[in-house]
Formats: C-alpha cells, sequence, structure tokens
C-alpha cells in the first residue's frame, strides 16, 4: 500500500461506514472529501447516495480513483493540496459537508482553512489525531485546554466521537485517532473575528507555566497593554495571578473586549 504525505488508509469497510453513519451529513448536500486516498470513505458514501468531490495530494491515487469511478457522475476527483486549492472553485454547492481521515501534519492548518470558508460548510467530520481533538474540545483547567480550544469553541460546535486504534489503518500510526464533528455556532462573538483577536489568546497562553499576565508581557504587543489587561481581569472577576487555562472560553471576547476599550481610552 503507497503511503505518503502521513497518510493512513483504512482498512475495513465496516469502520468506514461506521464514520460515514456517525457524520450524519446530508444525503441532499453535495460533500467535499478531504484526501481519499485508496477510496475507503467515497466508496461508502457513494453507495450511500452522496454526492462527491473529492480532493487528493497524490498523483497515482488521483488517476486511481479517476480509473475506479470513470463512470459516477456523482464522483469528481481534484488533484491538488486542500490547502492550498480555493473551497469555493471546485463546483460545490453551498453550503456542503466535509469528511476525511485527516494526515496528523495538516489538522492545524486545516482548522485555518475551516475558518477561512465559514459559511460554506454547514458541518465538518474529521479523523484526526486523538490528543488533536482531545485539544479541540478540552475544559478550562485542563492539560489539553489552549489556545486551540479556545479558539475553535468560539466558533464552533464540537463532538468528539469514537475512538478509532492504530490497527484500523494500514501502515497503523503511533496513536490512537478520534473521529470529530463541528459545526458552525450561529453566535460567534464579534471579538472573536477581530484579525488580532486569536493572536492575543495564543500570546495569553504562550507560556503555560507563567501567569495570563506574564505571559503577555513577554510578547509585544501585549507587554505595553498589560495595565488594561490587568484592570480587565479585575473587572471580569479574576485573580491578577490567574493563568490562561484557568479562564473559561467564553470569558475570552469580553477581555478582548475590555482590553481594546481600555487601550483606546489610554490613547485617546
Amino acid at each position: 500500500m503507497r503511503r505518503r504525505w502521513g497518510q493512513h488508509f483504512l482498512k475495513t469497510r465496516d469502520m468506514a461506514w461506521r464514520i460515514v453513519a456517525w457524520a450524519g451529513l446530508q444525503t441532499d448536500r453535495p460533500v467535499l472529501e478531504i484526501g481519499p486516498g485508496s477510496g475507503a470513505l467515497t466508496e461508502v458514501l457513494l453507495e450511500a447516495g452522496y454526492a462527491v468531490v473529492a480532493v487528493e495530494v497524490d498523483p497515482h491515487w488521483v488517476e486511481y480513483l479517476q480509473r475506479r469511478w470513470s463512470s459516477e457522475s456523482r464522483f469528481r476527483v481534484v488533484a491538488g493540496d486542500v490547502l492550498q486549492v480555493d473551497w469555493r472553485r471546485l463546483g460545490l454547492t453551498e453550503p456542503f459537508g466535509i469528511i476525511g481521515n485527516i494526515p496528523y501534519e495538516i489538522s492545524s492548518p486545516l482548522v485555518e482553512r475551516l475558518i477561512r470558508y465559514e459559511g460554506a460548510w454547514y458541518r465538518a467530520v474529521w479523523t484526526v489525531q486523538r490528543e488533536f481533538g482531545e485539544r479541540l474540545a478540552a475544559r478550562p483547567a485542563t492539560a489539553a485546554y489552549g489556545a486551540l480550544s479556545v479558539i475553535a469553541q468560539l466558533r464552533w460546535s464540537i463532538e468528539l466521537g469514537f475512538i478509532i486504534p492504530p490497527g484500523a489503518f494500514r501502515p497503523p500510526p503511533k496513536v490512537e485517532s478520534v473521529v470529530v464533528r463541528v459545526e458552525p455556532r450561529s453566535d460567534v462573538p464579534d471579538a472573536v473575528r477581530a484579525p488580532a483577536f486569536s493572536d492575543f489568546v495564543h500570546a495569553a497562553f504562550r507560556h503555560r507555566r507563567k501567569t495570563l499576565l506574564n505571559s503577555l508581557l513577554r510578547t509585544p504587543p501585549w507587554r505595553d497593554r498589560a495595565d488594561a489587561v490587568a484592570r480587565c481581569l479585575e473587572a471580569l472577576g479574576f485573580s491578577a495571578t490567574v493563568r490562561a487555562e484557568q479562564i473559561p472560553v467564553e470569558a475570552w471576547p469580553a477581555l478582548w473586549n475590555c482590553v481594546m476599550a481600555k487601550s483606546k481610552a489610554h490613547r485617546a
């Protein structure tokens, strides 16, 4: 079995059917499949009645998929990197569903793509490294909770599905995988869409052993707003020694709005 770009291929139809069934995608909406590889999920999706556009980076598998389903009008494979192609130019009626067995190394960049194309998709179902999935869904005051947790949960509802053991793939990865289902939230705070909000959250978590204030003091340009952050933490009922991982997800937009307001007032 050919393997490149960190690919691990599902071995059985039973597992592919289980993933597609749990995904619960709408059969009357098209599906963007990310990294179909040898077509284990593709086969099940087509049998279940979906129209599928698959994006595959490996020319070998592109050719294989084209040959295998050359007479299937509901299937089309696009040669390219899903992190580079324009999802809105794939000919998919929006909003579309997304599914894929994701190479572990593109999990984080794929989050950025999902954010970029919000509005184009209604549900995404990935098979990812278990540790990454747990970071997406992590709760405050846990080891897995971080900037990724905050940014993802403020934008999407996230549900972890079932664990997939390494032996379900060929070749087997070294760690367990998990199926994750995400859907865009309808109540995304305006602060979350601010260009610098993500930078602020990442800066707050950058030094996990430090307090939130000390972490920001080590990261320009936030070090110049430390006084505003301290006053905002107090206004929101947090101690000056609070760490980023102790701040609940829903409190981050309020903290951001407060810091921005006090920073503007100070400059004025």
